[in-house]
């Protein structure tokens, strides 16, 4: 019988990842999934040794994830950018540009 983390054991990973500064939902949404993984392998393979030391060996490992954080801010960023950059290509299209020229 393989044992599996409960609703308790993730919000815990949940506040470990949140309080690392890891911002992005899904970003934590991924990383958590990662930890409770390697955790429940921990779990099966050493089904004496004590949760508590599973949970802290576990959590000791994953220390920096300012690498996550900044990719996923860069991503964020081109992504405003090329919103903005559409928006004014459509703001600015030549009916538009043609009425305005005309208005002034």
């Amino acid at each position: 019988m393989t044992k599996e983390l409960g609703y308790i054991d993730i919000s815990r990973i949940y506040s470990y990842v949140e309080g690392m500064g890891v911002e992005f939902y899904d970003v934590q949404v991924e990383i958590v999934d990662h930890i409770a993984s390697v955790m429940e392998e921990q779990m099966n393979m050493n089904p004496d040794k004590p949760f508590k030391e599973i949970f802290d060996a576990t959590l000791s490992t994953f220390t920096d994830f300012d690498g996550l954080v900044n990719e996923k801010r860069r991503q964020v960023a081109r992504q405003y950018n090329r919103y903005v950059f559409q928006s004014l290509k459509s703001f600015f299209s030549w009916p538009k540009i043609i009425f305005i020229l005309m208005l002034t």
